[in-house]
């Protein structure tokens, strides 16, 4: 990388932690396109959580948890192998969890590099011995994938594995557990789930009264090792049958029940993932011997003190235009938060400690353009990925722009080029916002309830003093330019 471009990239990847910022403050969490929706419908708390957590989570399979679509094209079933590792590696729904995985190979081997949001707890300079164990079995799994009709099937490896994932998720799992709980305690009351109640659909009744009886007893806030286990083995149970999903929408109706079989695939979803695994590595039979390796968490992204600056400065820095009076009333809320954040060192996401980890080990090729995930990306990552020479796609999208993201900062031009493009982007987000907040015809009023509590009288002399300065700024330019054009 030439020094020129190495001296400008500290601003350019401080424009991305400022747009970032703004982005997220605007938005208020929302995605990008949720900010253009009215929210009309006040949904409860286990409704709402279980639609966003679709929306970021979301299974990309049909109705049930045998669709596996191997019938579609290799790259389809290699990129749902890696999905199914990432979610296999992801013990838990918070943001440490978030998982990536890309594939490669080497003298005819393929390898499988996961990274993960928390760097696997490898800040401290090794990964956990737990979850190396983990993966060793996970491998194991996968060489155990054979068909029948071969010999020396070792069936224990399968059983053993399939018990440790629902071990490794249990975090994960006693979450959707509760959730499931919630949902149909709100919605069983008159319901008769009896067998003779439902003529023609008795195995389906009775396989879902078994799960609903564990969760009427069970609790989820300390859930026993056996108990999770049936748990999980019985909403796979359900969530293999079509008659099961049928019978719920009809007895609780479409809404609840639709909310309910997504709670129970989310909890069926370690057993989902290694039959899914077994499947692909019998279409794909090189699969059985991948190797799974964790990638080490990269270096966290700090800005230097001259790149610390105020949220209205960095507006002006971004190529937004002076900031005006309603640019400051909508910005002063977050004067002090945006400050606060900028100074701190921002971890990266997933996808981009496997794009640290690429351009650091280069030589073996990359099999897709692909990187699999445990959830959807968010705007960042996504708009990264998207701007390389050679895209990256992932399982989707949820467009939510999250502040605290660590920029990959490499000697590289191309991520130099890519973190450039990545900050124009979000200008060009947050002018178009903007423009929509700030839009013709709305009232003084409108503004001031929606974004400004506290503006303060010393916040409009600030701005005051700042537009006297751009105006005297600008005649001095235009009387240097009069003299050049004399001469």
């Amino acid at each position: 990388m030439s020094s020129e471009t190495s001296n400008l990239q500290g601003e350019h990847v401080a424009r991305v932690v400022w747009a970032a910022h703004i982005l997220a403050y605007l938005t208020k969490g929302r995605s990008h396109a949720q900010v253009e929706k009215v929210e009309d419908d006040v949904a409860s708390d286990t409704d709402s959580e279980i639609e966003t957590e679709v929306a970021v989570d979301d299974e990309m399979d049909t109705a049930t948890a045998k669709a596996v679509p191997l019938s579609a094209s290799r790259e389809s079933v290699l990129r749902k192998f890696l999905d199914c590792i990432c979610q296999l590696l992801s013990p838990s729904k918070g943001w440490e969890g978030v998982t990536a995985a890309s594939m490669r190979e080497s003298s005819g081997r393929f390898s499988v590099e996961v990274a993960r949001n928390d760097g696997f707890g490898s800040d401290c300079g090794s990964f956990d011995p737990a979850t190396l164990e983990y993966c060793r079995m996970l491998e194991e799994y996968l060489t155990s994938c054979v068909s029948t009709e071969e010999t020396n099937t070792p069936a224990n490896s399968m059983a053993e594995f399939e018990a440790a994932s629902i071990n490794y998720t249990a975090s994960r799992v006693d979450y959707w557990i509760s959730a499931c709980q919630r949902t149909y305690a709100n919605s069983h009351i008159d319901t008769d789930w009896h067998p003779q109640a439902w003529p023609g659909r008795e195995s389906a009744a009775q396989t879902w009264t078994s799960m609903a009886d564990l969760l009427v007893c069970s609790n989820s806030k300390r859930m026993a090792a056996d108990i999770r286990t049936l748990s999980v083995q019985l909403a796979f149970g359900c969530v293999s049958s079509p008659e099961v999903h049928h019978l719920l929408l009809d007895a609780l109706g479409p809404k609840v029940g639709s909310r309910l079989w997504v709670a129970l695939k989310f909890v069926a979803r370690p057993l989902t993932d290694c039959q899914r695994l077994r499947e692909i590595t019998l279409w794909e039979s090189d699969l059985r011997h991948a190797q799974i390796s964790l990638v080490p968490s990269a270096p966290k992204t700090t800005l230097r003190m001259e790149h610390v600056i105020d949220i209205v400065t960095a507006w002006e820095r971004l190529g937004l235009g002076i900031a005006t009076e309603p640019v400051i009333e909508l910005l002063d809320p977050y004067r002090e938060l945006f400050k606060q954040a900028c100074a701190e060192s921002l971890s990266l996401h997933a996808e981009m400690q496997l794009i640290c980890y690429h351009e650091e080990c280069r030589g073996r090729r990359r099999m897709l353009q692909y990187f699999g995930c445990s959830k959807k990306s968010c705007l960042l990552c996504e708009t990264f990925l998207a701007a390389m020479h050679d895209p990256i796609e992932t399982r989707g999208r949820h467009g939510v722009c999250y502040p605290a993201w660590g920029v990959p900062c490499l000697n590289s031009d191309a991520i130099y080029l890519v973190t450039t493009e990545l900050g124009n982007d979000l200008v060009n987000r947050i002018r178009g916002l903007f423009n929509r907040i700030i839009r013709p015809g709305a009232t003084a009023n409108v503004m001031q309830s929606d974004f400004v509590s506290d503006f303060s009288k010393i916040t409009l002399e600030e701005w005051r003093q700042r537009q006297k300065i751009v105006d005297i700024a600008r005649a001095e330019q235009t009387t240097k330019w009069t003299k050049l054009q004399l001469m």
